[in-house]
């Protein structure tokens, strides 16, 4: 079986059966889901040496950019299989500027680590997206939702996986070269408790 033939796999059997997801962006599911069928299906063991922060913030940038960033198609759950498969192949290559590993790998741990970053750097914001609007962060909210994101990178990395948390560490620094000069109006950090991997340099 080729490659595109085991990504077209593993993406189909991603689609055939999405994540439950209430309110907000299923992306924050759906990528993770999608990273894990690529990996069951590659039969990959993840690399271990993290890159340098500035080529993982590439690398997420990179996912942004080719797999998501198309305003009419950024759920994943509502792009049609072999459009997300082309979008795929067409990562794997571009990945190859940012990342030192094999296309497979590289393709593997760039979506583990959007999905570590792009969660964390969610919870800096004032406001999550609900259907019809906007809603506020409360405390408790970013309390919890970072409990279950301390959780989820804790069994990873039991399990070989360090790129969920990897990609928690990229997140200031994602943010910082967004926001610019908005960085400390914009972000909210301050309850982040201070042995997270966010504050790691």
């Amino acid at each position: 079986m080729s490659e595109v033939d085991k990504i077209c796999e593993a993406v189909t059997a991603a689609a055939d059966n999405w994540p439950f997801f209430g309110d907000g962006d299923s992306n924050l599911v759906d990528i993770y889901w999608l990273a894990e069928k690529l990996r069951e299906t590659l039969g990959a063991a993840l690399p271990t040496d993290l890159p340098p922060k500035d080529c993982g913030v590439q690398a997420f940038e990179t996912v942004e950019t080719i797999l998501l960033r198309d305003p009419q198609d950024r759920v994943l759950r509502v792009i049609p299989v072999d459009e997300i498969v082309q979008r795929l192949v067409n990562l794997m290559g571009a990945l190859k500027k940012e990342l030192p590993f094999s296309g497979e790998d590289n393709l593997l741990v760039s979506l583990y680590l959007w999905h570590g970053c792009i969660r964390m750097a969610k919870l800096l914001r004032c406001a999550y997206n609900i259907r019809g609007g906007q809603a506020l962060y409360t405390p408790q909210m970013r309390s919890d939702e970072y409990a279950l994101i301390l959780n989820e990178w804790t069994q990873d990395e039991a399990q070989g996986n360090s790129w969920v948390r990897y990609g928690v560490s990229l997140a200031r620094r994602m943010e910082q070269a967004r926001k610019k000069q908005d960085f400390d109006f914009e972000v909210h950090e301050n309850w982040i408790p201070k042995d997270s991997p966010y504050w790691e340099p």
